[in-house]
């Protein structure tokens, strides 16, 4: 007979995560067409997850309610959305932390891909006068179904509004955002 091991690189089709170190472990070993469900609880994160090309990663129950991804860490995203077919279902992202000396994104970065019933929250760019987005930075992809909601950009030292900045929540240069709530932006100009 013949042993054979699999290791952490095979691909792992489909996952059902429950921790933030498996959550973690099966997005670094996914593969175009794997998805990632995580279950029903709250994983703070400490770097940000960048979702692979062809992957999705969910909520186990569909309820954005039920499955947060939080990153409560300075100067640091949730969630990097670059790569085609990428995407994200049925989550709370938030990010509790200042995103720092950050200039573009405070919780989200999204050139490509799919979010899509989420709920996407926190956010705080601050020191640059050209901070953008809040709460989401977007150049590509598309956002459906989703609330955007509680981001402040433009946030100086000291924790006093500069005079600019731009898209309290959402900084939208290109993409597409289609039947999504956007609510509670702080921002002294230009934008939503």
């Amino acid at each position: 007979s013949v042993l054979v091991a699999l290791s952490a690189a095979t691909a792992l089709a489909d996952a059902r995560v429950t921790t933030v170190e498996e959550l973690l472990a099966a997005v670094s070993s996914a593969s175009s067409g794997d998805t990632i469900t995580i279950a029903e609880g709250t994983y703070t994160i400490t770097t940000a997850i960048t979702v692979p090309a062809g992957v999705t990663i969910q909520g186990e129950t569909g309820d954005p309610a039920d499955v947060t991804i939080n990153n409560a860490t300075e100067g640091q995203l949730t969630v990097v959305m670059q790569n085609a077919n990428a995407e994200v279902r049925d989550l709370t992202i938030s990010n509790t932390a200042n995103a720092g000396s950050k200039q573009d994104g405070g919780n989200v970065t999204m050139s490509d891909g799919l979010i899509e019933n989420c709920i996407l929250t926190g956010g705080k760019l601050k020191s640059f006068c050209a901070n953008r987005g809040g709460v989401v930075y977007m150049t590509g992809g598309t956002i459906s179904k989703c609330v955007i909601k509680d981001g402040t950009c433009g946030y100086g030292n000291g924790g006093t509004m500069t005079t600019c900045g731009f898209g309290g929540c959402l900084y939208l240069g290109g993409g597409l955002v289609e039947d999504s709530e956007i609510t509670n932006g702080t921002v002294p100009r230009n934008g939503l």
